[in-house]
């Protein structure tokens, strides 16, 4: 059964009796100016392949167990002001092949919110109020080609599951709390070869290339660590500040001890 509404100037709540409809496999109700909650009965739905709930005014929370028929593929509930956390059974949802949940009010920690999805192609769950780390697991989505969660409060580095997985086209972590850790020599290896990158660093290296396009020379060197404390405690402080900081002739006096090191371990190198 497919029961499509959508883009019409629907409005009110969505009915509960939709739930009764056991074989309904496609809901479309996208595009209209429904409001309320989802209703709960919605979980009855065990034949349900795809949901379209969005672009509407629709608030409160996802029911938890929107995927506990197991066949669930598209679910689409952006643009709305939906609240609370990821559902549960999305987790364990293997049927995935398409969701967004973006531009809502979501919270929650999503570090172990999701799973490893064989068919998921597409993911957005951008601009929200999640939080945590970025589970290696999405590196393992063997058929994923989008991957967005811009807009967040995500923290920890940026697994390198993720960097080595070359199916990945579109990779959107912007603003949010990120750390990216590569190898520096490969790095600059990536850079100086000016072959597209791979990795967590890419879209780092990529830019880089993009900028030197501007300029008629431009020279990369590796330096160790040991050679450039100043680069590596000037990162971790901006890591560690809150405020803006611009030194536009002298630095921070704090940073003359590091000086000197590198200077002397250059001369011992």
């Amino acid at each position: 059964v497919d029961l499509e509404l959508s883009q019409n100037q629907l409005n009110g709540s969505i009915p509960t009796s939709l739930g009764d409809l056991s074989n309904l496999e496609i809901l479309f109700l996208r595009d209209n100016q429904l409001s309320g909650s989802i209703p709960q009965e919605l979980e009855n739905l065990k034949n349900l392949i795809v949901l379209e709930l969005d672009t509407n005014q629709l608030s409160g929370y996802l029911p938890p167990n929107i995927c506990q028929g197991g066949k669930l593929t598209n679910l689409s509930v952006q643009t709305n002001y939906l609240t609370g956390p990821i559902p549960k059974s999305l987790k364990n949802c293997t049927s995935l092949v398409r969701v967004r949940l973006d531009q809502n009010q979501l919270t929650g920690n999503i570090s172990e919110d999701f799973g490893v999805y064989p068919n998921l192609d597409f993911m957005n769950i951008s601009h929200n109020n999640l939080y945590g780390e970025i589970s290696h697991n999405w590196g393992q989505c063997p058929k994923l080609k989008t991957l967005i969660m811009a807009g967040n409060n995500l923290t920890g580095s940026i697994p390198p599951e993720i960097g080595n997985a070359t199916q990945i086209h579109v990779l959107d972590l912007s603003s949010n709390h990120l750390v990216v850790e590569t190898d520096e020599k490969i790095a600059i290896n990536d850079i100086v070869s000016g072959t597209e990158a791979f990795g967590v660093a890419r879209g780092i290296i990529n830019d880089i290339h993009m900028l030197s396009r501007n300029f008629d020379s431009l020279s990369s060197v590796f330096v160790p660590r040991l050679c450039n404390t100043v680069a590596d405690r000037l990162a971790k402080f901006a890591l560690g500040s809150v405020s803006i900081d611009v030194w536009l002739e002298e630095g921070p006096s704090w940073i003359d001890v590091f000086l000197q090191a590198d200077a002397n371990n250059l001369e011992l190198s």
